[in-house]
C-alpha cells in the first residue's frame, strides 16, 4: 500500500521496501539489546465471512489460549477483545467482510517494561547508596564507582528479567495466533 503511494507521487517504491527493512533490522538490533521487544503484531485471514456465534466461539479460543476473561466490544462493525489488568496487553480483533475475516493480534508490553527497567535500576541505584554509605569511600569518585556498579548490576537485572519474561509472552502469543488460524481454518 505504502509503495502503491509512493508511485503515485514519484518515489521509487523500492526506496519504500528498502526503508522499511532498515527500520526492521534497527528494530530487532534494539530488541536484542534489551532482551525482547515490547510490541507484538500477527495477521490472519479467513476466506469466510465468520457469524455473529463463530465470533463467540472465537472468543472462547482467544480466552482459552490466553486463560485471561478479558474484554469485549463492538467497534465498527468489528469485534473486539482485549485483557484487563494485565501489565502485557492483548488485543484480539476480529473483523468480517464480504470477502473473508480478517484477524489481528496485537501485544504491548510498555507498561511491563517501564516497570521491569524502572524497578530494577531504581532498586541497583538504591543498593549502590546503602553500600556507599556502609563503605564509606574516601573520595566522591570511589561513591560514584560504588553507584554506578550498582547501577550495571540493576540494568543486567533489568534485562535478565526482561529476557525471561519475555520468552513466556512469545509463547503465549505464539500459541494464542496458533489455536486462531486453527480455528479458522476448520
Amino acid at each position: 500500500m505504502l509503495q502503491d503511494i509512493a508511485r503515485e507521487i514519484g518515489v521509487e517504491p523500492a526506496y519504500v521496501a528498502q526503508a522499511a527493512a532498515t527500520l526492521n533490522e534497527r528494530s530487532a538490533a534494539r530488541s536484542a539489546f534489551w532482551g525482547g521487544p515490547t510490541a507484538y503484531e500477527s495477521r490472519l485471514d479467513s476466506p469466510r465471512s465468520l457469524s455473529g456465534d463463530e465470533l463467540l466461539r472465537l472468543v472462547d479460543v482467544v480466552r482459552g489460549a490466553t486463560q485471561h476473561q478479558g474484554a469485549i466490544q463492538e467497534v465498527l462493525g468489528a469485534l473486539e477483545w482485549k485483557t484487563i489488568g494485565e501489565l502485557s496487553e492483548i488485543a484480539v480483533t476480529a473483523a468480517p467482510g464480504a470477502d473473508g475475516t480478517r484477524v489481528r493480534l496485537l501485544g504491548d508490553r510498555g507498561a511491563a517494561a517501564a516497570l521491569t527497567w524502572g524497578l530494577s535500576v531504581a532498586g541497583g541505584l538504591v543498593a549502590g547508596g546503602i553500600t556507599g554509605a556502609v563503605l564509606e569511600p574516601a573520595t566522591v569518585l570511589g561513591g560514584v564507582g560504588v553507584l554506578a556498579a550498582a547501577g550495571a548490576a540493576g540494568l543486567g537485572l533489568a534485562r535478565t528479567l526482561w529476557a525471561r519474561s519475555t520468552g513466556k509472552f512469545q509463547q503465549r502469543f505464539t500459541r494464542l495466533s496458533e489455536e486462531l488460524s486453527q480455528f479458522l481454518n476448520e
